[in-house]
């Protein structure tokens, strides 16, 4: 018998396939999604509980996983060591989406400050952040020795970068200051 711990779907994976992959290979340890359009947050979420022996998640698709998906996570994933969350865009799309992303609450980092307290590593892309989203992740997730943050939409203040480089080991910021932020709305 095979025991099936590392999974990697790019492109082809649908809802089918992870309901087969929930109800056989429920010792997965490691799953990423890179662009699987047809798996839904309801499928991902309704099987999600199957792997509870889930160490390292990583999501790359055209939209965040919401809010409630990312608690479902957290809450059936209790071994959680490492999350990587990419949105995918193009860059001609870039500007529209950073006003969309730098508008909306930082909801989804909220869901990972409350429910992934293991966390080690945290890697975030294309994603909407702001002081007290980063806050609260730096007080709920004591165990980070890397953070990423180089393709997130936002400015830190300098006190909470030194704060994060104080307290972890690898972190790693956008590469724009505080005036750039307005030229990318240009």
């Amino acid at each position: 018998m095979w025991i099936v711990e590392d999974i990697d779907i790019e492109l082809f994976g649908t809802d089918g396939l992870l309901k087969y992959m929930a109800q056989r290979a429920n010792r997965i340890r490691r799953l990423r999604l890179f662009d699987c359009k047809e798996i839904t947050y309801n499928v991902l979420t309704r099987f999600v509980k199957k792997f509870s022996l889930l160490e390292e998640f990583e999501y790359s698709g055209s939209n965040n996983l919401s809010k409630d998906c990312l608690e479902i996570i957290g809450q059936c994933c209790p071994l959680l060591k490492s999350l990587n969350l990419e949105r995918l865009f193009f860059l001609e799309t870039m500007r529209k989406l950073f006003l969309y992303s730098y508008d909306k609450s930082d909801d989804d980092v909220f869901a990972i400050a409350k429910t992934m307290p293991g966390l080690r590593h945290l890697e975030l892309h294309g994603i909407a952040l702001d002081n007290v989203g980063l806050i609260a992740i730096l007080d709920s997730c004591p165990l980070l020795e890397s953070l990423d943050l180089r393709d997130c939409f936002c400015y830190l203040s300098p006190s909470l970068e030194k704060r994060c480089r104080e307290k972890i080991k690898d972190s790693q910021f956008p590469n724009y200051s505080s005036d750039d932020r307005y030229y990318l709305l240009l």
